[in-house]
């Protein structure tokens, strides 16, 4: 079995209004000490991996906080995908395989179980937007030739966390504890550079 994550990374805002954003909104979370400008962040209700559920979350945060908001999905290792969304709108989605490649359907919203050894194709996803948005400052070549590697067996990246890890070195990103979920995180999961100590829980009353 592959991995099984989704993990969120806010730009334009301090850590203190995240937390105090997801406490108003009663989520379940856990917030990381910033990270290249950035704050990530877990949530307990994305375990399930329902992109209309993390889309509505996207589009809320964003639109209250007035920042951006990156969601990456990794699904087994067998897809990475990602929404991008800046003060309520979503403005760049990302497939590493394309649902109706995968499925033969037209309708991503539930990933399913299982998944067939099919030709990889990637479907969108805009390198410069990423750079700008999340680059530091960025390779922008390096970037696009992440995102267009086929995978599969014809490819670089046969796990789609190692397409997530290079990826962020890709940005300038410190990669140590993004390609995780929130269960590994709070039954103690943790890179050797983060304490527990420096993570916020957020809970459910």
């Amino acid at each position: 079995m592959g991995a099984f994550y989704t993990s969120i990374l806010l730009k334009g805002i301090e850590r203190e209004n995240v937390i105090s954003w997801l406490k108003e909104n009663v989520r379940e979370a856990v917030v990381f000490p910033e990270n290249s400008d950035c704050i990530p962040l877990f949530d307990a209700a994305f375990e399930s991996q329902e992109l209309k559920e993390i889309k509505n979350f996207g589009e809320m945060i964003s639109s209250a906080l007035g920042c951006v908001v990156w969601a990456i999905t990794n699904h087994d290792d067998d897809l990475l995908h990602y929404q991008i969304f800046r003060k309520g709108e979503l403005i760049d989605e990302y497939f590493s395989v394309p649902p109706e490649v995968l499925f033969g359907i037209d309708d991503p919203d539930e990933f399913g179980e299982d998944f067939e050894e099919l030709s990889f194709i990637p479907k969108g996803g805009d390198a410069g937007l990423l750079c700008q948005l999340y680059g530091n400052p960025g390779d922008h070549a390096e970037v696009e030739r992440i995102l267009r590697d086929p995978g599969g067996m014809g490819g670089q990246f046969i796990m789609a966390t190692d397409r997530h890890y290079a990826l962020l070195e890709a940005l300038g990103i410190v990669p140590d504890g993004l390609c995780s979920s929130y269960r590994e995180v709070v039954t103690g999961y943790l890179p050797p550079n983060i304490s527990k100590e420096e993570l916020f829980l957020v809970q459910a009353p």
